[in-house]
Formats: C-alpha cells, structure tokens, sequence
C-alpha cells in the first residue's frame, strides 16, 4: 500500500473512532462484518479455483512428458 493510501486509510479508521453517532458507528460495524465475510469467502473461491487450474496444469504438462507406449508392431521393427 502507498503511503497516501495508508494515510486515506489511518484517516477513516480515527474518523469512526471520533464518530459522535454510536448507532452510525454500530451499522458501520455490521457492514463491515458482512463484507469482511463476503470477501473471505470470494478469497477461499479462487484460492480453489486457482489450485484447481494449476492442477490441471499439472496433470497436463505430466502427461505430455511421458512418451507413449510402444505398440507390438513398433518394439520389433524399432
């Protein structure tokens, strides 16, 4: 994070800590809660989706590595 982003940050958090409204402050609290989960859960979703294509990747790249069998024909006239 750039030094002005931690700054705009460091800003909103001593804004609601000085905030006057508790109920404004509690539904700020809820949303972020909510979102907090939201973005936990979209974060495991492509953590998995992520290891999902690298597995594929995988199986792909080990698969095209292996050379395949001879057949009868190829083992006596090879």
């Amino acid at each position: 994070m750039s030094i002005e982003e931690q700054l705009a940050l460091e800003t909103q958090a001593r804004a609601a800590l000085h905030h006057h409204d508790p109920a404004a402050v509690g539904r700020l609290c809820a949303a972020l809660i909510k979102q907090n989960a939201m973005q936990a859960q979209l974060i495991r979703q492509a953590t998995g989706h992520i290891a999902k294509l690298e597995m594929e990747q995988f199986l792909s790249e080990s698969q095209s590595s292996v050379a395949p069998p001879r057949t009868a024909d190829e083992s006596v006239h090879g």
